[in-house]
């Protein structure tokens, strides 16, 4: 609980330092106002507050600042073009905690694994603000439960590969937003239960495939034309039974907090 609590004001913090946009001064003596939702080496793309897009090159550009304006939400329009993105292609490591827990029929009562996670991601843009995404993760999972006043705890640890459609929200000059969903395999990498030191392995009565279906949504941090660091929370739900005991249903549900950082190509 205490984990879900510090997620939550993580990603609190995170929404709370967007919001400031740029003030651009062209040589001609001409100011621009707006989000910067694209840059290159060669030139800089600017939405302004009546969703005109501007394209203009950096060797005529006199000076750029920021103002402590909060976006509107025209800002945030449809008629807004681009991505504060640095680039077409990204990839990176990431790396967080879960806390992973499952739905138990006949009723059981089981309480939280907390596990790592860390892997690797690639982005592709497929359109103006999509991003398709996919990952390749390893996932501690399971959950624990009190059997007769000893603690037994069941790990279920996969090779995650999420395929996730990816959505950003054009903010300030280093910050956006950032919304995905999409399935999820896990190939089962352990299944075992531990009491009192003692291990068990549970591969015979489980799954190897664990199939689910994710939904999350963070902010990324620009802190170079080529780099950005990110953040994001992510709920994933189970869709299949992993166990194969008759008349047992165990699915699988997790929340996780990840960071990394992605790098154009």
């Amino acid at each position: 609980m205490k984990f879900t609590v510090f997620l939550v004001l993580m990603f609190g913090v995170s929404i709370g330092c967007l919001g400031s946009e740029e003030v651009i001064t062209l040589k001609s003596g001409r100011q621009i106002s707006g989000i910067v939702v694209d840059e290159t080496p060669q030139y800089i793309e600017v939405s302004t507050h009546d969703g005109a897009t501007y394209k203009l090159e950096k060797n005529k550009i006199k000076g750029r600042g920021t103002t402590d304006r909060t976006p509107s939400a025209t800002q945030f329009s449809t008629t807004t073009t681009g991505s504060r993105s640095i680039g077409s292609v990204r990839m990176g490591p990431q790396m967080g905690l879960s806390e992973s827990d499952v739905s138990f029929s006949p009723s059981t009562s089981t309480s939280i694994r907390y596990g790592l996670v860390a892997g690797a991601h690639i982005e592709a843009k497929v359109g103006e603000r999509f991003w398709l995404r996919p990952e390749l993760v390893y996932n501690q999972g399971g959950y624990v439960v009190n059997l007769v006043g000893a603690e037994t705890t069941f790990r279920y640890d996969v090779l995650k590969i999420p395929i996730y459609l990816k959505y950003e929200i054009p903010s300030s000059q280093s910050y956006y937003f950032s919304l995905f969903s999409g399935p999820a395999i896990g190939l089962r990498v352990k299944a075992e239960s531990t009491t009192a030191g003692v291990a068990t392995d549970l591969e015979p009565t489980t799954e190897s495939v664990a199939w689910m279906w994710d939904l999350g949504g963070g902010m990324d941090y620009r802190v170079s034309p080529v780099a950005a660091l990110f953040f994001n929370l992510r709920f994933s739900v189970g869709l299949n039974n992993l166990s194969k005991v008759a008349a047992t249903t165990v699915k699988n549900f997790d929340l996780q907090g990840i960071g990394g950082v992605s790098f154009a190509l």
